[in-house]
């Protein structure tokens, strides 16, 4: 199949090696955040962490995956209408699989292995939390541990913490289990995913752009340990995860999509 760009075979394998070296390179790479350090909650570190991680973040997220889809339909022998049809596919296609493994995730895979957040074994230990790790699980839901681990950030105990207020926002958000993490996967989905689409369709400097979502993606992961959300493990598990679930995801899509071609 040639590219649309260049009318130079794409699918070959000379083209591919490096894509999927590239994939396992960053797979490789994820257990690199056992060797994270700890960093201070207020270092400059944490806020630069804290911004990377927003950007695989449920408010952000949606935004990067409008960006991507218009550089992928964004190639000059596609017509409008042919834009808009590859546009809603690829788009509706990882929607409904990236929220289908979040939901099982949270709704699942999370409670099943019931691993609790570093943050809370933390102010457990310290006395802070005003409650066993155990008892603060037991709440109800997410909404009541939230509310009370407002008390207790707001509290004259957990002022040792020094917390910024970025930090003590996401801290009283993030109050589910910790294995795996969600934004893990849904980071390494979206660009593994993007990445295995660029390879079948695109050529040249487009598809160097969708390759820096596997960078964008690991940093992503690295992120979370540094805001004590999630341990080394959740987010190589849960990155690992999400490159599974891209590759599965594109082999789908690039079949719609070149039957659609082909049509």
């Amino acid at each position: 199949m040639a590219s649309l760009e260049t009318g130079e075979p794409v699918q070959n394998q000379s083209k591919r090696l490096p894509i999927g070296w590239l994939i396992i390179l960053t797979c490789v790479l994820l257990p690199l955040s056992f060797a994270i350090p700890r960093f201070e909650v207020d270092s400059a570190i944490v806020r630069i962490a804290f911004l990377i991680s927003e950007s695989g973040s449920k408010y952000v997220l949606p935004f990067d995956l409008i960006f991507l889809v218009a550089l992928f339909v964004a190639r000059p022998n596609l017509q409008t209408r042919q834009r808009c049809q590859q546009g809603v596919i690829v788009l509706m296609i990882l929607i409904i699989a990236a929220g289908a493994a979040a939901k099982l995730n949270e709704h699942f895979v999370k409670p099943g292995f019931a691993v609790p957040r570093p943050d809370i074994v933390e102010m457990a230990d310290a006395g802070i939390l005003g409650m066993t790790v155990e008892s603060f699980y037991a709440l109800p839901n997410k909404e009541v541990r939230s509310e009370h681990l407002s008390e207790v950030l707001d509290s004259k105990r957990a002022a040792e913490l020094r917390l910024p207020s970025f930090l003590h926002e996401h801290w009283i958000e993030e109050t589910g289990f910790s294995f795996p993490s969600g934004h893990s996967l849904a980071a390494m989905t979206v660009a593994t995913f993007f990445v295995l689409l660029a390879a079948r369709f695109h050529s040249g400097w487009k598809r160097n752009v969708f390759c820096l979502t596997l960078p964008w993606a690991m940093l992503v992961c690295w992120s979370r340990p540094v805001l004590h959300v999630h341990s080394a493990i959740d987010v190589t598990c849960g990155g690992l995860a999400g490159a599974v679930v891209g590759s599965l995801v594109s082999v789908v899509a690039i079949r719609i999509l070149g039957r659609i071609e082909k049509s």
